[in-house]
């Protein structure tokens, strides 16, 4: 039975909420309960006849409704494996077992009994765990039960190693799909379930790079994995196997094959191990076996060299790349089938001597792991439909033939002490950098004009907004008077010194940071001259620091630079329409946010154009733009207020992304903008249509969004009231989120970022993002003992379940690249000056602007090592 946490399903990334366990390997009792012997000695299902001739076993029901009832009602969904290689014995000494074909009535009658019983609550089927195993080992090596085999092959009281695992095999291919017949015909459509079966497969790689061996490898492959996943997919065996088993391979009937073709819903995955294959002559037919049939054998060492580090057992190296390979193949070669991998796992050796401290230090299980998720990633991202990932084991248990030899588990299980359990550092294995994809970007935020100061200094000049020694520009943006020399000698610097600490430069070109001069000459933003100077700004950039700056972001927020700085008033350059309330500067509301928006798209992508055409080939580069975006949740269920939540997201990122996406605004700002709002030319269009490589997605908080009627008076139209929605954090009195300083505009809301990045994915076409800024405030209080101010807890737990969300994300196949938290360091927060505080350091304003280390900073830091949270 498998057991995954429901509120994570898949949740395949938290290890500790996704458990495996197989009652025969746990349960023991075989004699209680009305069971009887399996071919284990351990069979805990069906009555110990092993036929419903007998009728059910109405103990074992209730023992298994209670235990599935008790696993639902703490959290936990259970995934049933129907038949886990446990045959009642008196079947076996009935008929055979599944060397008969009388099997198959059987086993349909016992799966439709769990169907029926237990199939309400149970919405994971499992009709075989691992058929090759099963067939292989217990009629072919004769190692596991029933321990059949030719008796040349082995020590084994009867069997035949060329035909009995074909057969037995066949008739388990027949028993699924009949059962999934019976399940998809009478149960599926009230119990909403699915059923699949799960198989067992290594990787192949050629020991060399001849021919031979690579068909040995492909054949491998055949012998394996495609014993089953041809008939399922196909209809019918692999050619491979066809060809050189021959009459020994019994064939399906037309009937038979369109019954097990298709048969199933998802496909489980069991995936431990990787080996080389080479390529060996036929056998002299005398000793026809299973074992030698596919003329090739395996090793995982080549040359005296281990493909990986080899576990207690000693077929299993550890080889994670082979979990992302086998599963490429799979989509590659199988269409893709929705997929489990429902065992992963390394073994250490039971050592009854080793302390129970050092006993629970398995490192080498905590590595296992991480690798082999970090793989997982990279095939998701490369269009695997992977849905859920299971450890092996979730404790130590009976290893079949290996006994009590090994142990699987996350959990320790004290043989001597009464089987008391302790959980290994495995089970304790933290959320950390790991859970992520290997080349995951993570780092922090900041902007210079919040933190570099120095207007008049270094050739600089005044930014717009109110001229002081705090408000600068970058000190490059100099069209009339050339390039700021001083100015690429400071960013040169900068930039050499990150290199070499290893960090890698995100580069925005514009944030909010227009130099004055352009803003008192022709508008800035307002004018489309500020196209052309733009781009000759840009250009400086790209041309003097793009052979170390691989990410280039054209624009900031330009949804914040326009509707503060030209709706509200509220940032610079503090335009708006004058009302009772408003100290503002001049300006439009209901038509300037949209002109400067517009230039600042027509902006960005002509800056676009000209990376790609003049710079992109040579310096390997790529460019983006960063957008803001809270979520939006319904205030009610209502269709008005359904219709607000969908407007407020077009006017706020749709604004930006559909014209990147489809070239044209959302239909809704066309609609209630009307000719306020500007169009695209068809050349501007084409050419802001796709002009990005990556979008940056800076998110903080969620809001309820409600309808608003529309306002009849035309003097108090504004960008504000266009959208006819309005939102607020508080709904019945009852606050989204905590929030962090009261008040405030964030509501701790993490959830909200897997929401906005789905919708991202669906409709605008999964582009790759990443997470350009997201963090939490604080206010600044001077009158707070240092030691207090840097106990900035809320913000740890803020950026741990945003990343959580964000991980889910990720699973749910959005592109996600990257996260970077705002801010590196406390700074000036725009309008709110110094009040507010964001940052992963503290600066003490009071004392020379000394820095210090918040805890978030170091949860930062543990979190992007691997240690444990401090």
């Amino acid at each position: 039975m498998l057991l995954v946490q429901s509120k994570q399903l898949p949740g395949w990334v938290h290890l500790r909420n996704l458990l495996f366990i197989l009652p025969a390997q746990s349960e023991g009792a075989a004699m209680e309960g009305g069971r009887g012997p399996s071919i284990w000695d351990t069979f805990t299902h069906a009555h110990s006849d092993g036929s419903l001739s007998e009728g059910i076993n109405k103990e074992g029901v209730e023992f298994y409704n209670n235990l599935i009832n008790e696993l639902i009602s703490n959290g936990l969904q259970p995934l049933v494996t129907i038949f886990h290689w446990d045959l009642p014995q008196a079947l076996e000494d009935k008929y055979g077992g599944f060397l008969s074909n009388r099997i198959i009535e059987d086993y349909v009658d016992y799966a439709e009994v769990c169907f029926k019983e237990f199939g309400d609550r149970v919405k994971h089927w499992i009709t075989f765990n691992e058929p090759w195993t099963f067939c292989s080992f217990g009629y072919a090596s004769g190692t596991s039960a029933p321990g059949r085999c030719s008796p040349w092959a082995g020590n084994c009281t009867a069997g035949d190693s060329g035909r009995e695992p074909y057969t037995v095999c066949h008739n388990q291919l027949l028993a699924h799909a009949s059962a999934v017949k019976v399940y998809k015909n009478k149960y599926q459509g009230t119990q909403k379930g699915k059923i699949g079966i799960t198989l067992v497969s290594h990787w192949f790689i050629p020991y060399s790079d001849s021919k031979p061996d690579q068909d040995a490898a492909q054949r491998s492959l055949d012998f394996m994995y495609g014993w089953f996943m041809d008939p399922l997919t196909r209809g019918d065996y692999p050619f491979s196997m066809k060809a050189i088993v021959g009459n020994r391979l019994p064939k399906f009937t037309e009937q038979q094959s369109e019954l097990i073709k298709g048969s199933y819903d998802f496909i489980g995955l069991n995936y431990y191990t990787t080996n080389y294959a080479y390529s060996v002559p036929p056998s002299n037919g005398l000793h026809t076996s299973y074992t030698t049939d596919s003329q090739a054998n395996t090793t995982g060492v080549r040359n005296g060299i281990p493909l990986g580090p080899q576990a207690a057992s000693a077929w299993l190296y550890i080889y994670p790349p082979g979990i992302r390979d086998l599963l490429l193949y799979t989509k590659t070669r199988y269409d893709n089938p929705v997929i489990y991998i429902t065992e992963n796992g390394v073994d250490e050796f039971n050592i009854p001597s080793l302390p129970l401290k050092l006993a629970l230090k398995d490192d080498i299980r905590v590595s296992f792991h991480q690798k082999h998720i970090l793989n997982i990633h990279k095939a998701i991202r490369e269009g695997v439909n992977l849905k859920g990932y299971f450890v092996w084991s979730f404790m130590d248990d009976f290893e079949w033939g290996g006994g009590y030899i090994y142990r699987f588990g996350l959990v320790f299980v004290d043989y001597n002490d009464g089987l008391k359990r302790y959980r290994k550092k495995s089970a304790r294995c933290t959320f950390s950098r790991s859970s992520f994809p290997e080349d995951f970007l993570f780092g922090t935020a900041a902007a210079a004009y919040q933190n570099e100061g120095a207007a008049e200094e270094g050739g600089k000049g005044l930014a717009f907004g109110t001229p002081s020694p705090t408000s600068t520009q970058k000190g490059l943006w100099k069209p009339k008077r050339g390039v700021n020399k001083q100015g690429v000698e400071f960013y040169n610097n900068l930039i050499n010194e990150l290199i070499s600490n290893g960090l890698q430069p995100f580069i925005t070109i514009f944030h909010w940071d227009l130099p004055q001069a352009l803003e008192d000459e022709y508008g800035g933003f307002l004018s489309d001259r500020i196209v052309k100077d733009y781009v000759d700004f840009a250009e400086v950039c790209f041309k003097e620091f793009g052979d170390r700056v691989k990410h280039w972001i054209t624009f900031n927020e330009p949804w914040t630079f326009c509707s503060m700085g030209y709706d509200l008033g509220k940032l610079a350059p503090a335009r708006c329409t004058p009302q009772e309330g408003r100290q503002c500067l001049g300006g439009n509301s209901a038509t300037e946010p949209y002109t400067v928006c517009h230039h600042t798209l027509v902006a960005h992508g002509e800056a676009v154009h000209l990376y790609k055409q003049k710079y992109q080939a040579n310096q390997k580069g790529e460019i983006g733009i960063t957008l803001a975006s809270h979520w939006y949740t319904p205030y009610s269920p209502s269709k008005a207020d359904k219709d607000a939540t969908r407007r407020s997201l077009d006017f706020l990122i749709g604004w930006f992304m559909d014209p990147l996406t489809h070239g044209d605004y959302p239909s809704s700002m066309k609609e209630l903008v009307g000719n306020r709002l500007p169009k695209f030319t068809k050349k501007q269009s084409d050419m802001i249509n796709g002009s990005y490589d990556f979008v940056g997605l800076n998110y903080y908080t969620t809001y309820y969004a409600f309808d608003v009627p529309p306002s009849n008076n035309s003097a108090s139209k504004s960008f504000t009231t266009d959208s006819q929605a309005d939102s607020t954090g508080v709904r019945n009195g009852v606050p989204i989120g905590p929030q962090g300083v009261a008040p405030s505009w964030i509501y701790i809301y993490p959830r909200g970022l897997q929401e906005l990045l789905r919708y991202m994915k669906t409709k605008y076409n999964n582009p790759v993002i990443y997470i350009t800024e997201n963090g939490l405030n604080e206010r600044s209080n001077s009158s707070i003992p240092l030691k207090v101010a840097l106990k900035d807890n809320l913000r740890v737990s803020y950026h741990r379940k945003h990343l959580l969300y964000l991980q889910r994300a990720i699973r749910d196949g959005v592109d996600v690249r990257g996260y970077f938290a705002w801010s590196f360091m406390d700074n000036f927060e725009w309008s709110s000056g110094f009040t507010t505080r964001f940052g992963l350091y503290y600066v003490d304003y009071s004392d020379g602007l000394k820095r210090y280390p918040k805890n978030s900073a170091r949860w930062f830091q543990h979190f992007l090592t691997g240690s444990n949270d401090p």
